[in-house]
């Protein structure tokens, strides 16, 4: 593709040189309940989500990784996520917050 800027009184600037864009290998898919987390939106799922988690290194997945949580309710408590990795919410999944102060700590310890 080609970019072209709009200058404060209207003009157009020339067309850029052409510009081209390759977007990274779809990652690696890990379903969450796969690690036994439970769609039911009452069981605490904090450590089956963590587990995925943190099975998604970029060690073990080079081009990245994603943790999917696909349809029902997921209760959890405070998450830690690493780089090169994604938590995907799907459409018709929710990710629900524990009433537990205590399943929040500050970091992982």
């Amino acid at each position: 593709f080609t970019v072209r800027a709009v200058y404060a009184n209207g003009q157009e600037s020339p067309d850029s040189a052409v510009v081209k864009a390759q977007t990274r290998k779809t990652p690696h898919v890990i379903e969450a309940s796969t690690f036994g987390a439970k769609r039911d939106g009452t069981t605490l799922n904090t450590q089956a989500l963590q587990r995925a988690i943190d099975s998604c290194t970029v060690t073990h997945y080079p081009q990245g990784c994603k943790v999917l949580n696909s349809g029902g309710e997921f209760k959890t408590g405070a998450l830690f996520l690493h780089s090169d990795m994604t938590l995907d919410i799907a459409a018709g999944a929710t990710l629900l917050g524990s009433d537990d102060p205590a399943q929040y700590p500050l970091d992982k310890g």
